[in-house]
């Protein structure tokens, strides 16, 4: 949510590996204001490259395109030298089955 950690594990080289949904919204946020609200507010924004980002900081930055390049990634991070951030696309139309059963026996979310 800041940027503040991934400075503090550059400056300490601290080979943490992190990885970063992508969808350009802070989705669950969003599901959980339509099912109260029935409307979302403030939850969009736009895209940031995360190589990028990594990279200003010093820290690495992986950029994953495809579910088929998964178990290359996750073997070039077994061992990282430095913070690594890895970016992955998402997709979160199906959110709402996850909060299906919970609607049904609480009538929302509290």
């Amino acid at each position: 949510m800041s940027a503040m950690e991934l400075e503090t594990a550059v400056r300490f080289n601290i080979p943490i590996v992190h990885f970063v949904w992508c969808d350009c919204t802070f989705n669950m946020v969003q599901e959980q204001q339509e099912m109260k609200y029935r409307r979302k507010s403030s939850v969009d924004f736009g895209y940031v490259d995360i190589v990028q980002y990594a990279q200003a900081f010093g820290a690495e930055g992986i950029k994953v395109t495809h579910s088929d390049e998964l178990p290359e990634v996750f073997k070039r991070v077994l061992n990282p030298k430095k913070p690594t951030l890895i970016e992955i696309p998402i997709d979160y139309r199906d959110n709402r089955l996850l909060f299906a059963e919970q609607c049904k026996t609480n009538k929302g979310v509290d």
